[in-house]
């Protein structure tokens, strides 16, 4: 499967990386703080992900802050991409927000100043063309850090 790695600014034009990947295993895309020509992650304001003639909705960086990482899993149907669902959390960072996604704030995720790559996970939920089921979901972050000591601690407070 092909995905596809937009980066913007509105008003202005955008950029984008490709990227194959395997729907069976999950992922981590590492994307280079420059983007080519003079722009960078900094310099731009959202991004967003295609695969399959399906768009995520636009992520955006909250108040100039990026996020260093993102998780999303890409929900399947018979091998086509369905909807992506962002699957982030905050429970190992020192800077935590809101992040805009599409038109609302939805997703808390740690955020930087300035970071010197962004990693996507991609992991994949439902059945590939072959009717078999995705594994790679139960590998995604927002899996390990229910059971981390933190999220226990505060469950019990």
């Amino acid at each position: 499967m092909r995905l596809c790695i937009y980066f913007g600014k509105d008003g202005a034009s955008e950029i984008s990386f490709a990227v194959k990947l395997t729907t069976d295993i999950y992922t981590m895309v590492k994307v280079p703080k420059s983007l080519g020509s003079s722009e960078t992650l900094d310099s731009m304001n959202y991004f967003y992900l295609k695969a399959g003639g399906t768009q995520s909705d636009k992520y955006y960086y909250n108040d100039g802050k990026l996020t260093p990482r993102v998780s999303v899993a890409i929900r399947l149907d018979k091998g086509r991409v369905e909807i992506f669902e962002w699957d982030n959390d905050c429970s190992d960072c020192d800077d935590c927000k809101d992040m805009k996604i599409g038109s609302e704030s939805r997703e808390r995720n740690c955020v930087a100043n300035s970071i010197s790559e962004l990693k996507i996970f991609v992991s994949f939920i439902g059945k590939d063309s072959d009717s078999r089921y995705m594994k790679s979901a139960q590998l995604r972050m927002s899996q390990f850090t229910r059971y981390s000591l933190k999220s226990l601690y505060n469950s019990i407070g």
